[in-house]
């Protein structure tokens, strides 16, 4: 079995998606790793406990904000998902109109399912 592991690198662009009311997608970059904690800087403004999704390199993250700082913010990560060629859902959000408030704002993911 192959072992599977998060490939990112220092400064890794990435695109972030701010889940929720108002959600809203930018880019970002991927600053430093830490256990299941991630710092990004991006220019778009997350409040603390935010839900966040990244995709980069065909794989996708699903979080949520710790702290945030002047230049970005920091995040523990709940969801992995490290291949997401052939999934059709990736870019189509939520298949419900409209969609579920369960849903934050159509990540696809009920907040729920992340404890």
């Amino acid at each position: 079995m192959q072992e599977r592991e998060l490939n990112w690198k220092p400064d890794q662009a990435v695109e972030l998606s701010v889940l929720g009311n108002g959600a809203r997608t930018g880019p970002a970059r991927i600053r430093e790793l830490s256990g299941k904690c991630m710092r990004v800087a991006a220019s778009l403004p997350a409040e603390i406990g935010a839900a966040v999704r990244l995709d980069f390199d065909g794989q996708m993250l699903l979080g949520e904000v710790l702290n945030t700082e002047p230049e970005g913010f920091w995040m523990e990560i709940h969801h992995m998902l490290l291949d997401t060629a052939g999934l059709t859902w990736q870019k189509q959000g939520c298949s419900a109109e409209p969609c579920p408030p369960k849903h934050n704002g159509c990540c696809g993911f009920p907040r729920s399912s992340w404890n």
